[in-house]
């Protein structure tokens, strides 16, 4: 009867695993045409049980026009509604975020006809995606852009770049002040010199000021660095400091949750060929001064990987968003071809990295698609949406991508996850009894390989280093539920999940 009632609650709390997954934490993959017209997608925005996604949709009718658009989906990957937007015969391409503001949707971008001139435009969409009005509109006369919005108490700050004091020599990057009804109290510009400045994001800092990071050229080549300005509440530059070596485009930066900041970015790590670069994933941990307390290095050698948006979730974890480029070689070792992955990394506030995992999206007749992920949300059950684009190498046209993956960063359950995709082999661990009561065992096929166990919230349990080949771990204390385990060899990573009863 004992061994009975045992199996019956394996079989429930297998069923109830099984539920979880389909309703608690359904995951989904797909990609949305707007026109069959190049569409893709820089930021999303998740609403109770909604997705708003922010998207660039090609016009149907003018070649070369982009629209701004918002994608509404449920969390099951369904589109409810798309909306698309134009003023006169110019093109809207967006920012990198949406802000809902009082149950109207704001968005930053860029204006123009990409021929004479381009400027900063702020859109405001109400809370029925039906109408939009352009509420701020920069001076045309000059060639600008807004990267990101945010609002504080009742005023909305602008992050971006502008022209306007260099001219065709480069760039200045630009902080705005301005009421909800899109009047500019007041505007700062940073940078010494003109030169090529990309705006990437911004954050409040604990003292009522931001932070601003983006990348600037230090090189006639072209090559550059992750650069941060601290400034207080009215704008007013405190310091700024660059970061990493040459060639680090893609910064993204994050107010950390009791003091300093955290900035993720790439820098080069290898060669190719002497003039091809690979670049790592780097994370870096400021104090308040922006003083480096900790650098974290994420990846193998000889791949690249962009990091395009950088978040604090809730347990003070951080998830990265961005690209991961993976080549592929003959027999002789020569370069013949890379694919673009979009990729997610959850670490700890340590930087210590929890899973990481590069996908694909839906191929339709193409199996060699980039993919590109540039924003990235936690729902309320746990798991991420992420969104961004896939554009096919087949001839058709780039679609709008998004995803959903549970907590461990899975699209199916129970995944295998690895840096490095597929460097370790799945059958190189080994958990048994699964499921299991009182205790399991932990077999590796090498030595002094590292472990670490996690609730279903993603929480960590513990952490050690397998002993020799084998481990044996009492659960006898652990809540009944399922768990997973982090393995890892040198730089490989490879989840395995377990259920205790």
């Amino acid at each position: 009867m004992e061994s009975f009632r045992k199996r019956r609650a394996v079989f429930i709390l297998l069923s109830l695993f099984t539920l979880k997954i389909a309703c608690g934490q359904g995951t989904f993959n797909t990609r949305v045409d707007y026109y069959n017209q190049p569409d893709f997608s820089s930021s999303l925005l998740l609403n109770n049980d909604t997705i708003l996604i922010l998207t660039n949709a090609g016009d149907s009718a003018l070649f070369n026009v982009y629209e701004a658009s918002i994608l509404k989906m449920d969390l099951n990957g369904n589109v409810l509604s798309k909306k698309s937007f134009r003023r006169d015969s110019l093109s809207f391409v967006i920012g990198n975020n949406i802000l809902n503001l009082n149950n109207k949707y704001i968005i930053p971008g860029t204006s123009g006809d990409f021929h004479a001139h381009v400027f900063g435009s702020i859109y405001q969409f109400n809370s029925n995606l039906d109408t939009a009005s352009n509420i701020i509109k920069s001076d045309t006369s000059s060639y600008t852009y807004y990267s990101n919005i945010i609002n504080k108490g009742n005023d909305l700050y602008i992050f971006g770049a502008s022209d306007s004091s260099c001219g065709p020599s480069g760039y200045r990057f630009i902080l705005k002040k301005a009421d909800t009804l899109g009047n500019i109290l007041w505007q700062r510009e940073y940078g010494s010199s003109c030169v090529y400045r990309s705006p990437r994001n911004f954050d409040t800092t604990h003292a009522n000021g931001f932070i601003l990071c983006g990348f600037e050229q230090t090189s006639p080549l072209g090559w550059g660095t992750s650069r941060l300005f601290k400034t207080d509440s009215m704008g007013n530059v405190l310091w700024t400091k660059s970061y990493g070596n040459v060639n680090t485009y893609f910064p993204t930066v994050a107010t950390a949750s009791t003091s300093g900041y955290v900035l993720a970015t790439n820098e080069i790590d290898s060669t190719y060929m002497t003039s091809f670069y690979w670049t790592s994933l780097r994370l870096y941990r400021l104090n308040e001064a922006g003083d480096t307390i900790w650098t974290k290095k994420i990846g193998p050698k000889s791949q690249d990987f962009d990091p395009i948006n950088l978040k604090l979730l809730p347990n003070n974890d951080l998830m990265i968003c961005g690209i991961h480029r993976i080549p592929h070689y003959d027999g002789s070792g020569n370069l013949v071809s890379e694919q673009l992955y979009g990729f997610l990394c959850r670490t700890d506030s340590s930087g210590n990295v929890k899973w990481f995992n590069s996908y694909r999206a839906n191929s339709i007749n193409d199996s060699t698609t980039n993919n590109y992920l540039y924003d990235v949300a936690q729902s309320n059950d746990g798991g991420f949406v992420a969104t961004g684009y896939v554009a096919p190498l087949d001839g058709t046209t780039e679609d709008v991508w998004i995803i959903k993956v549970d907590s461990l960063g899975c699209i199916i359950g129970g995944c295998g996850s690895t840096l490095g995709v597929s460097e370790l082999s799945y059958s190189s661990f080994n958990i048994f009894p699964n499921p299991a009561q009182n205790e399991i065992t932990i077999e590796s096929l090498s030595t002094g390989c590292k472990y670490a166990i996690y609730d279903s919230s993603g929480r960590l349990i513990t952490e050690s280093i397998i002993s020799g080949h084998r481990t044996i771990l009492s659960i006898h204390d652990l809540a009944i539920g399922l768990y997973s385990v982090r393995l890892q060899d040198k730089e490989k990573v490879i989840f395995k999940i377990f259920i205790k009863f």
